[in-house]
């Protein structure tokens, strides 16, 4: 605490966490992390959830990261645990071990990395004839989008798994999806956010094949957002 230098401070601060972390005295290294400055704590902190997720304390790791005051370490270190729980439950995935996949996935912080997984399970079960099975993780995948308040992040991601469903057979689904999807679209009270969103729509409708439903939607973008967004939607029908 009597050091003057921040960063004096923080090199003794990680040697000292780093010892309690091994001696799997975390509570101890969350309170030396708190001795710090706001910019060195966030620091300490993040290097503590690495610490933490390597070692597979997945709920451990993101309960260190919610005490992260800096925002842009917090996106950092919650990015990179989403991508290493991914990582492990891919591994899971490619043995066949969907259950376990599954359950791995459920800890995820970031929905975009759990929803990849979800899909690709789905996908694979759906190929072996496990219809009901699959049925049950896209409901579940479905669930996970719904509580993202960002429109344009939840009219993506529903799109991903309406893409799935059209590609695998069940067409009535994704096409139910995609209608949920755009009317997300028409609520967006930003233009130039709006048309993006249609954009990204219309883009995933053209890949599967649903030309008369992008070419409806692109019908109803009003005229001055194309024209604020500087793009023909016609790009999409080439």
């Amino acid at each position: 605490k009597d050091i003057p230098d921040e960063y004096d401070k923080y090199k003794l601060l990680l040697k000292i966490s780093k010892c309690l972390c091994i001696d799997g005295m975390h509570d101890k290294a969350i309170q030396v992390a708190n001795i710090a400055n706001n910019k060195y704590k966030s620091k300490l902190l993040f290097e503590f959830s690495e610490y933490l997720y390597h070692k597979g304390l997945y709920d451990e790791a993101i309960q260190v990261v919610n005490k992260i005051p800096d925002r842009y370490y917090k996106i950092d270190a919650l990015s990179n645990i989403s991508q290493h729980i991914y990582n492990e439950a891919l591994k899971l995935y490619n043995k066949g071990l969907y259950d376990e996949a599954i359950q791995i996935s459920d800890m995820i912080p970031k929905d975009k990395y759990k929803l990849k997984m979800l899909i690709m399970i789905a996908e694979s079960l759906y190929k072996q004839g496990l219809t009901s099975k699959a049925v049950t993780l896209y409901n579940k995948a479905v669930q996970t989008v719904n509580s993202i308040q960002i429109n344009r992040c939840k009219t993506e991601l529903i799109s991903n798994i309406a893409e799935s469903l059209y590609n695998n057979g069940l067409t009535g689904k994704a096409e139910s999806l995609y209608d949920e999807a755009i009317q997300i679209a028409h609520k967006e009270p930003y233009g130039d956010s709006r048309f993006e969103i249609m954009r990204g729509i219309i883009k995933s409708l053209k890949k599967v094949g649903l030309r008369d439903k992008a070419e409806k939607l692109s019908n109803e973008i009003p005229k001055k957002t194309k024209s604020e967004a500087k793009f023909n939607i016609s790009d999409y029908f080439n």
